[in-house]
């Protein structure tokens, strides 16, 4: 708190150095410019106090500013606004100047600000070390270097043992704690990284100037600062920085303390994740309201034109590999069960997908989750989804029995791998589900209580559309757009503690009733000019009931379901599919056979004995870690085989000397 005490006396002081110089308005250079390639977050104001006012005076704060941090901060900014209030001079010469704050890493899991501060003709300025000494107190001294024929101001606050690190570069002022930080702005003076960046001034020209402030993500290194304030990766986030590249926000708050944030998203063209095909796949309307219960954690909604559409993307945007996989996969199923896939499955499926976590209980986090699909007649849904479970039984030793609840089916679809195969990583939590029919929707879910809830909620209209606060926060987005996500905090709150290591998830205790503060958050994206347009919104509201998770302490799995003898994912080995690539002998002599890949990596390594595969064999993907290990025998393989995914994990694991082989 010192350093930030500090900080802003600082700032003010020189503040009031360039008043004292009659600087004239206008900005000469952007200050955008000297930001380093290695930000991960840039906020960007035009007016810092006009903010911070709107801001300390919404209903919002009177709350948030009890959290011990912002109360310091709100005592802080207090005193400053006062100071301003008796000098407004001061406020002309500092409040109304374009500031930048970015965030960099510094360190391992270490990040620190730099501050950027238009000031305009101040570089007209002389002998400013001898000048500050006389603005400032005997509790500071000043020093100066060169870097890169640039001079670096040392400002150091004996009070406090801290030292800040500033430089005027042009018409900007630039101050951090960090010196390495102002070196590197010295430099982007030739280089200017963000200034030359197309993918970054597409956001930025959009973005710069609006609201009350704007802020601006690079994926390149948001993973890193994620991991930092976390303490645990998030592979979700660290996939981002391979399908996009910047998104920038502006800021806005009402009275009541409701938050908004709309912007845009570059997008990496390249991408092969699910991300694309979304993207291009057209939009749909979101009406999975109507089945979802109101007490649930989130929703994430996918709209579309047709599935078929959707699907093809999917194919040609992942590449020549994964289409060839896709078509094994679909192959095997339809021959194994005798199903024709596109008919059966994908001909009911209308322009909607959602993936829903339900409210927490002892269920345990992966029954936490169902998917909701949208069909086009509820008639030919249960159909064709009866037809399939007929085939399943029929033809695989998979036996289930159909149960009534409360006048609607639950039925058993294993299909293993089905979800996570066809809707990528968004549905994977999804495998061999239970499922039932729900008007117009279908519900599937892995644990049967899952389907009851919906089943209950349903017929006593407790759902999301029938829910007045929802409605009424709904209306602030498009009921027809590409994705669409909703979040309810107190409900999602609990299942927050899964997902963090505990120190962060102890800090996340002690700010509960500022984070369930806001109950209701949605999102949504849609695309414009090659962009994807995002909106973002939160409703404040002072004080919110506490939520309590559903405890279930009878027989889930009632005594009409029977046990499940499920052994489908071994007959149609469906589990993660790794292949040894083809490769063919040409030595018959040769006791050994290798293959590299293009860049000289090992890829394949057999033992041969008179021209066939006899011994060890090995295959590595490209970036060296071991895909596949087995052995062979005369050409055939024998022993138990691993196939391993590229970042080296288990992926599944085969006997081919059993019986079952």
């Amino acid at each position: 708190m010192k350093k930030f005490l500090a900080f802003l006396v600082v700032i003010i002081l020189l503040g009031f150095f360039v008043y004292k110089f009659i600087l004239t308005p206008g900005e000469n250079y952007r200050s955008i410019y000297l930001v380093p390639e290695n930000a991960a977050v840039i906020i960007e104001t035009d007016n810092a106090m006009d903010a911070w006012q709107k801001i300390v005076h919404s209903n919002a704060w009177d709350l948030l500013h009890q959290n011990p941090a912002l109360y310091k901060l709100d005592t802080t900014i207090s005193l400053i606004d006062s100071l301003i209030n008796s000098k407004r001079f001061l406020l002309k010469a500092f409040g109304a100047r374009k500031i930048l704050v970015t965030l960099h890493p510094v360190s391992t899991n270490r990040f620190e600000n730099l501050y950027i501060i238009t000031i305009n003709k101040v570089s007209k300025l002389k002998n400013i070390d001898a000048l500050l000494p006389k603005i400032l107190s005997d509790n500071y001294t000043v020093t100066q270097r060169k870097f890169n024929n640039q001079e670096i101001y040392e400002l150091y606050a004996k009070k406090i043992n801290e030292v800040f690190y500033f430089s005027i570069i042009k018409d900007q002022l630039v101050i951090s704690t960090a010196p390495q930080l102002i070196e590197a702005s010295v430099n982007q003076m030739n280089n200017m990284t963000f200034g030359r960046d197309l993918n970054f001034l597409d956001v930025y020209k959009r973005v710069s100037g609006k609201g009350l402030f704007s802020v601006y993500l690079i994926y390149k290194y948001f993973d890193q600062y994620i991991h930092s304030v976390t303490g645990k990766s998030n592979p979700f986030i660290s996939e981002l920085k391979n399908d996009l590249y910047y998104t920038g926000l502006f800021f806005d708050i009402n009275n009541t303390g409701s938050i908004s944030l709309e912007g845009y998203t570059s997008v990496n063209d390249s991408s092969t994740s699910y991300l694309m095909p979304v993207l291009h796949s057209g939009k749909g309307k979101h009406e999975i309201a109507q089945v979802i219960p109101n007490q649930v954690a989130s929703v994430v909604s996918i709209g579309f034109d047709n599935v078929e559409s959707l699907f093809t993307d999917v194919q040609q945007t992942s590449g020549e590999e994964f289409s060839s996989t896709f078509e094994k996969y679909v192959s095997r199923i339809e021959k194994k069960i005798k199903i024709n896939f596109a008919k059966n499955f994908l001909s009911w499926i209308d322009n909607e997908i959602a993936l829903v976590q339900t409210q927490p209980s002892n269920l345990g986090k992966n029954n936490e989750f169902a998917a909701v699909i949208k069909a086009k007649n509820k008639n030919s849904a249960r159909k064709n989804l009866d037809f399939i479970t007929a085939q399943l039984e029929k033809n695989a030793p998979v036996k289930f029995k159909e149960i009534d609840y409360n006048g609607y089916s639950i039925k058993y679809l294993s299909v293993p791998g089905l979800f996570k195969f066809f809707f990528g990583k968004m549905l994977e939590k999804i495998d061999k589900p239970y499922y039932t029919i729900i008007d117009n929707f279908v519900v599937f879910s892995n644990h049967p209580q899952i389907l009851k809830n919906f089943i209950d909620d349903f017929n006593a209209g407790n759902t999301l559309a029938s829910n007045v606060e929802y409605y009424n926060f709904s209306k602030a987005f498009s009921q027809k757009s590409k994705l669409m996500t909703y979040f309810q905090t107190p409900v999602l709150f609990q299942n927050l503690k899964e997902y963090l290591d505990e120190s962060s998830w102890n800090k996340m205790l002690l700010n509960k009733k500022y984070i369930t503060s806001f109950p209701r958050l949605g999102f949504q994206i849609d695309d414009e000019d090659q962009l994807i347009s995002m909106f973002f919104t939160a409703e404040f509201l002072e004080s919110t009931e506490d939520f309590i998770p559903a405890k279930y302490t009878i027989d889930i799995i009632s005594p009409e379901i029977p046990v499940i003898i499920d052994t489908l994912a071994e007959n149609l080995e469906m589990e993660p599919e790794i292949t040894e690539s083809e490769f063919y002998i040409n030595d018959l002599d040769a006791g050994k056979y290798e293959e590299r890949f293009e860049n000289g990596e090992l890829k394949i390594s057999v033992s041969l004995k008179n021209g066939k595969k006899h011994g060890n064999f090995k295959e590595f993907y490209e970036n060296g870690q071991l895909k596949i290990r087995g052995k062979y025998s005369h050409d055939k393989k024998t022993g138990i085989w691993k196939y391993y995914d590229d970042k080296g994990n288990l992926a599944n694991e085969k006997d081919f000397d059993s019986k079952d082989e």
